[in-house]
């Protein structure tokens, strides 16, 4: 599975390892969302965004220092996969690389170190 943006009709936008759902007869019945996360743009503290977010033509030109909050897309399920009616999906696009790297950080297991007490005799 890959990493991809969706950008959604709600104005949503979906970082997440992207699957189709087809029938028998390979239509696409939905997307499936793998651990999504939505992403927020937001200005440090001192600059602003040169573009409004809900305006499709200036989404590429930012200006000044910002950062890049990914959440949970839906904090209300303990659901990993969400299946989305594809109506919704307006776009979906490869995001950029600090992108991919804070989803993976944020969506994989943390690795655990044995303690003395955790180590088991064989």
């Amino acid at each position: 599975m890959a990493v991809k943006i969706v950008s959604l009709k709600s104005g949503e936008y979906v970082v997440t390892e992207l699957q189709e759902a087809v029938d028998d007869k390979q239509r696409r019945q939905a997307f499936v969302f793998n651990n999504p996360h939505c992403v927020k743009i937001e200005p440090l503290e001192g600059s602003e965004l040169e573009f409004d977010l809900e305006d499709p033509e200036a989404r590429q030109s930012i200006k000044g220092q910002y950062k890049i909050l990914l959440s949970r897309w839906n904090p209300l399920t303990p659901d990993t996969q969400i299946a989305v009616n594809p109506d919704w999906v307006i776009s979906i696009s490869e995001p950029m690389m600090s992108i991919v790297e804070s989803y993976i950080k944020m969506t994989q297991p943390e690795e655990t170190t044995l303690t003395e007490t955790e180590v088991v005799d064989k």
